[in-house]
């Protein structure tokens, strides 16, 4: 009785068994390679950024006692952004405009001496070649004619001092001219506009604060102008060229489609990644500047290759392969990876064919 009970057991356990594994073999995920194309694609890791960063600081040092515009304001070209305290510049412009209303009056009253004097010399001149050819013919006396040449010479030199006087005097006007306007451009300057169209991505600006020439007062950036700045190995990165299309994933979770716009052309020394730029095909409404974005380029299509999913691939001794189930059997059979892209793989081996049983889970 207990051989029975023994070997019974032993029946019910070695089903029990068989069962065990049976279960797990058929728990398993399998999928069947198909002919397909795949685009290859490369991706890297980079930062939003910009052709241009337009700095805006001030001519003169100078203290903000107003401030119209913040980070995010779109601004026009032109558009006021703050304004430094120009006061003593307004001072120095009324004293120039006075000076120049009284030195105009000078001006006019001189002219005016000068075009009386002009009418007295013309008098005294034509006197004085009468009253010679008078004196030549013995008609007029020595002494008349020399108290008309007297007159005139005099009346000469002193239309002459006038002119020399005006002269000096226009020469002080244009000098207070000049003056004028360079004190005109330097109250204008104390005015920041922005230089461009564009959106404010920096605000160093504050009331009451005093900011010097090399000091910016704010960041700008052209919307149009915006690219992500990607880093690639340089063993990869040879084989891009300008105008591939690319798609940009940026952090803040918005996927935007763009063209690779500029390619350095020497790479890191020490990295040995080379940089190039991914322009937006639309210019994103909201963008944070280095804002951390990822970028993938489709370089070419692959074409008829095995396509499997991704997480078929199997790596042994730094080769890559694929597990075959074959009856109760399975074998590891190398492939040659052509293209990675959307979790799929895209596969070229001589063995495989489209009755492959691949094994997909682990």
């Amino acid at each position: 009785m207990k051989n029975k009970l023994f070997f019974l057991g032993a029946f019910v356990g070695a089903l029990a068994f068989i069962f065990f594994f049976w279960q797990k073999s058929h728990n398993k995920t399998y999928i069947y390679p198909k002919k397909g194309n795949l685009t290859k694609v490369v991706e890297a890791i980079g930062r939003v950024s910009a052709t241009n960063i337009y700095k805006i600081t001030p001519t003169y040092p100078a203290k903000i006692i107003k401030v119209f515009k913040d980070e995010g304001d779109f601004v026009k070209k032109g558009d006021i952004l703050a304004i430094g305290d120009n006061k003593s510049v307004a001072l120095e412009i009324q004293k120039n405009n006075v000076a120049r209303k009284e030195l105009n009056l000078e001006i006019n009253a001189t002219k005016k001496e000068i075009e009386a004097l002009q009418i007295s010399y013309n008098q005294k001149k034509k006197e004085f070649l009468r009253y010679k050819a008078l004196f030549l013919h013995k008609v007029a006396s020595k002494e008349l004619f020399e108290q008309k040449e007297a007159l005139f010479k005099a009346t000469k030199a002193r239309l002459q001092a006038k002119k020399l006087e005006l002269k000096a005097l226009e020469k002080r006007m244009n000098k207070l001219t000049l003056q004028g306007k360079i004190l005109e451009k330097k109250y204008h300057d104390f005015i920041i506009k922005s230089p461009v169209d564009g959106v404010i991505v920096k605000r160093f600006a504050t009331r009451g604060q005093l900011f010097l020439p090399q000091k910016s007062l704010f960041h700008i950036v052209n919307p149009k102008e915006l690219w992500v700045e990607a880093y690639l190995d340089d063993k990869v990165a040879k084989d891009i060229i300008p105008q591939m299309r690319a798609q940009i994933y940026l952090r803040s979770g918005k996927h935007y489609k763009g063209f690779v716009a500029r390619i350095e052309k020497a790479c890191n020394p020490i990295t040995q990644e080379r940089i190039f730029d991914v322009a937006f095909q639309k210019i994103p409404k909201e963008f944070f500047l280095y804002e951390q974005a990822r970028v993938k380029i489709a370089l070419k299509t692959i074409k008829d290759a095995w396509i499997v999913d991704a997480l078929a691939l199997r790596y042994k001794r730094e080769e890559a392969g694929v597990i075959v189930q074959n009856g109760w059997k399975k074998e590891f059979i190398k492939v040659k990876v052509l293209a990675i892209n959307n979790n799929k793989a895209a596969l070229s081996s001589e063995k495989l064919n489209k009755n492959s049983k691949i094994l997909l889970d682990k």
